[in-house]
């Protein structure tokens, strides 16, 4: 994903326009990276929320 495209995406989502599965796919993506943590708390907060929900998986694990 280019930073374009993610900057894209992150608008979308703050301004509600994503259905529940481009929500999930987003934040799976933004844990995966780790970038979610780097990001305002409100991601973080949804990241956790979709986590305890079984929505999305923890990050893989490096060098697993």
């Amino acid at each position: 994903m280019t930073n374009k495209d993610l900057v894209d995406r992150l608008i979308k989502y703050e301004n509600g326009l994503m259905n529940h599965g481009e929500q999930v796919s987003l934040l799976q993506e933004l844990v995966n990276t780790g970038m979610v943590w780097q990001l305002q708390g409100s991601y973080g907060r949804a990241a956790k929320h979709a986590l305890d929900a079984g929505w999305i998986k923890p990050p893989p694990r490096r060098g697993a």
